[in-house]
């Protein structure tokens, strides 16, 4: 892919989203009750499941609802890529793009409408709004090369990344039909990710060497961004954020490992979310009960979907 949408911290989310009608079927799902290191100091345990999309060979996670509906993507065994839905119950429902040649789901709000980005028939990327039960509308941003739609909130303003004609990657914010660029200062690159009921946005912004930074941005129009930086690591990626303000997210620590967080930066206090014997663990998304969804690789390097409940 040539955007930054596949080289997020830990490894690249699969594309998908090829048929617009599927059933809804079971699958497995392991459930654990564990206690990380941070979170221990915090008094935080949660309640870990592990599912996979029946018959993938990778399945991620991506965003949560209060309906603790998960959307995420998955690659099959012909290595095509979907969208999906996980449902409360275990069950889950492909999203496709239709006449796409591939799908990503990235974010959804507790209306259950959905966002992501779809490949057409010329391999470009196109934004998408999936609205229940199997309507879906276009995203571009004016004049961009390629647009991803990563986020949205309960007011069904969208967030997400565009390029322009020179390359030049940017986040942008989508709101009643009007797109505002976003940029953070002095970076070579900006992804808008998440957005709450009160409009702050969270996102990543590289800089000039190449690493990725966290921030919250106060407002698309005139806001201040602010800087999120997990204490001690080397890479820090703010991926979703909820109405109380907190964040979900991932990071790479001083031994290159990969692991997911949470976060209320006003409070200054951050957890590590580990998915037990994991060699990466990313959580994507937050809901307003702190309820995390993301993806974890195992020894084996086989990727899975994360559930994570707090007890």
């Amino acid at each position: 892919m040539s955007s930054k949408s596949g080289s997020r911290i830990s490894d690249s989310q699969p594309s998908g989203w090829t048929r617009c009608l599927v059933a809804v079927v079971l699958t497995l799902a392991t459930t654990l009750l564990v206690t990380s290191a941070q979170a221990q100091s915090a008094g935080i345990s949660f309640k870990l499941t592990s599912f996979d999309y029946p018959g993938a060979t990778s399945t991620a996670g991506s965003a949560i609802n209060k309906g603790k509906v998960v959307v995420g993507s998955y690659l099959d065994a012909s290595g095509g890529d979907h969208g999906y839905a996980r449902l409360p119950n275990n069950t889950f429902k492909a999203i496709d793009y239709p006449n796409s040649t591939g799908t990503e789901v990235w974010g959804i709000n507790d209306k259950n409408h959905a966002v992501g980005l779809f490949f057409d028939t010329n391999g470009a990327e196109h934004g998408f709004l999936f609205t229940p039960p199997n309507r879906f509308t276009q995203i571009d941003y004016p004049g961009a090369t390629l647009t991803i739609a990563y986020g949205i909130n309960n007011s069904d303003e969208i967030v997400g990344t565009w390029i322009d004609s020179n390359g030049v990657q940017s986040g942008f914010a989508l709101s009643a039909g009007n797109y505002v660029s976003l940029t953070y200062p002095s970076s070579t690159l900006t992804l808008a990710v998440g957005a709450n009921s009160a409009g702050l946005i969270t996102g990543i912004w590289y800089d000039t060497s190449g690493i990725p930074h966290g921030f919250v941005l106060t407002s698309p129009n005139g806001g201040r961004y602010v800087d999120i930086e997990y204490p001690g690591a080397t890479q820090t990626q703010s991926e979703k954020i909820n109405d109380k303000n907190q964040l979900s997210g991932g990071y790479v620590d001083t031994n290159g490992v990969t692991h997911g967080f949470g976060a209320d930066p006003a409070r200054n206090k951050y957890v590590t979310v580990d998915y037990p014997n994991s060699i990466a663990t990313v959580t994507r998304g937050i809901n307003n009960a702190d309820d995390f969804a993301g993806h974890y690789t195992d020894s084996n390097g086989v990727r899975h979907g994360l559930l994570a409940e707090p007890q």
